[in-house]
């Protein structure tokens, strides 16, 4: 059906980026909220605005009587005629014969213009953008319109999907890490609740739990077990047992046997051991802090994340290395770091961060503080490895998914000054990070700053809706009051990603099937009937 036919005249003040008309009652095809009109004015160029509000204005009853027989006598009488439909419109730019490219009106329209339909071609240039590579997730709100996204400006520029415990934000993030598989680029999802294991065609799992990897491979392909060496995390680990310069000789001593060690892939039984040698050497003051120190390590006995004595796995930080194009074809090319038991499996030569895969750490076994440093880990050597590729002339696209960042990413956290050194400087050597939360307003503003895009499911906690004002320079007041409007799977994009702001309504499948994500309400009822049916 062709939408390019009149349906309604401006009426009152213009301006060039604002306009309202009356709706024509007549027209075969009413316009409703969110579609795309257009109009014309006096230098020749076509305006074009999408309509933001709706509201209906008639004969007032008060006006023709004071009591409320009388009100009701003319309401009747009224009926639905002498009512106008108003329909407020923003400006989303303006085309002519000399400058096709959309752009600000050089003059508004004239009140008394007709308003029309654009066609379908002029209503997808206002949202085509001049980019190399785009995706689309979803289709505009009563539109059968999917505007692009710049896959660049996603990526290094950073980008946020906020909204509220239901609202969809991880179906959008399977949709986006699809998309980005499709055209190659990398992925690393951290994911928290165990909703992507069995998300992606395309996915590597990473787990840190033995038990764990032997469950999860009777649902998905290909499953690897990684540790942490203390090794690498020897900076850290003062932080993460409690003992820096506040606890200076305990801090002494670890940083001593740690000294010792170099260059080792140490585990958590050898640094006791040699904590335990200190111990038996020392003078009874330090004994004291000695004994502190050995029961702070005890705790880690029962980690799952570092590695132990007698486990053959991989190392977490030897995983991530970048896999080229040209290695991946060749099969007789092999990471030394890999342990034999994988040597023969060609899809991870050279390392995990391979072009199209999406690699999810599983962090659901590990506890808080665990997951902290597993993601300060992971984001500080791909961070690395992106600047050692930037090195040799190479760059190696990657992008980095959070989720539950406000944990992650709140002011003074462990992970919180990597993931600000990423949203900083991320953009120079092709690094993107992107952060989810259901709470916003917990995020570290040094973050968000650097976050050049944003997808906003709906929200309506006032401090989060605060926050995302302030955050968000993108928002316009239609799009802002749209937030606690928004129904499950919809959401409002902006910045500079989009050509113009939309709100998009997400795209349910990929890989030609509906999105899966682990933990949803879907499950959680088909669970519930399996259980009603054991009690009948």
């Amino acid at each position: 059906m062709s939408r390019e036919h009149e349906i309604g005249i401006i009426v009152g003040s213009t301006t060039t980026s604002r306009f309202t008309f009356v709706i024509n009652s007549a027209a075969s095809t009413k316009p409703r909220l969110g579609d795309i009109v257009k109009t014309y004015n006096i230098d020749n160029e076509t305006i074009y605005g999408i309509i933001t509000d709706i509201h209906i204005r008639a004969p007032d009853p008060l006006e023709l009587g004071k009591d409320y027989s009388t009100i009701a006598y003319f309401a009747e009488k009224l009926g639905y005629t002498n009512m106008l439909e108003l329909a407020e419109v923003r400006i989303l730019g303006a085309r002519s014969a000399q400058n096709p490219r959309l752009h600000r009106p050089s003059f508004p329209p004239r009140p008394n213009s007709k308003v029309y339909f654009p066609s379908r071609e002029e209503a997808e240039q206002i949202y085509s953008i001049q980019a190399r590579h785009s995706i689309t997730i979803g289709k505009i709100r009563h539109l059968e319109l999917a505007p692009q996204l710049r896959l660049l400006d996603i990526i290094i520029k950073h980008l946020a999907i906020f909204g509220i415990t239901g609202a969809g934000k991880s179906h959008t993030v399977a949709v986006l890490c699809s998309r980005l598989a499709e055209h190659g680029v990398p992925v690393v999802l951290f994911d928290v609740h165990r909703d992507y294991v069995q998300t992606f065609e395309n996915s590597l799992i990473v787990t840190f739990d033995e038990r764990e990897q032997a469950l999860l491979r009777k649902h998905c392909k290909e499953v690897l077990l990684a540790k942490l060496s203390l090794e690498k995390i020897k900076h850290e680990l003062p932080a993460l047992l409690g003992v820096e310069y506040r606890h200076a000789r305990m801090h002494y001593f670890l940083l001593k046997v740690l000294k010792e060690l170099e260059g080792q892939m140490i585990t958590v039984e050898q640094l006791l051991k040699k904590l335990e040698r200190e111990y038996e050497l020392a003078n009874s003051r330090d004994k004291e802090s000695l004994s502190a120190l050995i029961k702070r390590l005890e705790r880690l006995m029962d980690s799952k994340l570092f590695l132990h004595e007698g486990e053959t796995c991989c190392l977490l930080t030897d995983l991530l290395e970048f896999t080229e194009p040209e290695q991946a074809a060749d099969e007789e090319v092999v990471n030394a770091n890999l342990p034999e038991e994988f040597r023969n499996i060609t899809s991870f030569v050279g390392g995990i961060l391979q072009p199209g895969k999406i690699v999810v750490l599983d962090l659901f076994p590990l506890t808080h503080i665990e997951q902290q440093m597993v993601i300060y880990i992971t984001l500080s050597t791909i961070f690395s490895r992106c600047k050692e590729h930037k090195k040799r002339g190479k760059p190696f696209p990657v992008v980095c998914v959070v989720e539950e960042a406000h944990r992650f990413a709140s002011s003074h956290s462990l992970s919180e000054e990597i993931m600000s050194t990423i949203a900083r400087e991320g953009r120079k050597f092709g690094m993107g990070l992107w952060i989810v939360s259901q709470m916003p307003s917990k995020l570290s503003e040094e973050v968000v700053s650097q976050v050049n895009t944003f997808i906003l499911h709906r929200l309506i906690n006032p401090k989060d809706l605060a926050f995302v004002r302030a955050a968000c320079p993108y928002l316009s007041e239609e799009y802002f009051t749209a937030l606690a409007q928004l129904e499950r799977g919809e959401a409002v994009v902006v910045g500079l990603g989009i050509e113009q702001p939309a709100i998009i309504k997400i795209e349910e499948q990929v890989y030609g099937r509906p999105v899966r994500i682990g933990g949803g309400e879907e499950e959680l009822e088909r669970r519930i009937e399996e259980l009603k049916k054991t009690i009948r």
